[in-house]
């Protein structure tokens, strides 16, 4: 996403007033996607804005699913388990959910896999994370434009943590 992470705020007050005690000081701000992490979450938030938001009915989504894979791929998947038609105990039924499920698990897996997102997509991730960045420094207008600059973004691997991907902040004095 391009939104600062939660707790952000503090790090952004603190920022913002170092810079307006030192005024000879710019900021520099780069933005990053890894190609790795960033990829993934683009291509899941394209298949999950293709499926419609998940609802209670598991039924409803696994038809959603079949209806993706259908457009996006074609046909029906391969290897769904096959239903006896009736169960001898709960615990044949529940096997049988439980690979039902593992199945489309991996649908899902081969949808996501489908949609490619291309290096163009990562540089605009990037230029929005660090324009985002850059409006929550200028939001309040404590500190004029002219002191915050955008450089030029990266894709990268090595910059995600378990909670994003890691923006590049350089300070200078001209």
């Amino acid at each position: 996403a391009a939104t600062p992470r939660d707790g952000e705020a503090a790090k952004f007050t603190a920022l913002r007033a170092g810079l307006a005690k030192r005024p000879a000081l710019r900021l520099t701000i780069r933005g990053i996607a890894d190609p790795v992490a960033d990829r993934r979450a683009l291509a899941e938030a394209a298949l999950t804005a293709a499926l419609g938001p998940p609802g209670a009915d598991v039924a409803a989504d696994r038809a959603a699913l079949l209806r993706v894979h259908a457009e996006r791929i074609g046909g029906e998947p391969a290897g769904a388990p096959e239903s006896p038609g009736w169960f001898a105990d709960e615990a044949e039924e529940a096997a049988y959910e439980a690979a039902l499920t593992e199945w489309f698990v991996d649908v899902r897996e081969a949808l996501r896999e489908s949609f490619e997102i291309d290096d163009a997509a990562l540089r605009r991730l990037a230029e929005a994370r660090a324009s985002a960045i850059r409006d929550a420094l200028l939001a309040d207008g404590e500190l004029p434009p002219e002191r915050v600059f955008l450089a030029a973004v990266a894709v990268e691997p090595g910059h995600a943590t378990v909670d994003g991907v890691d923006a590049v902040l350089d300070l200078d004095a001209p």
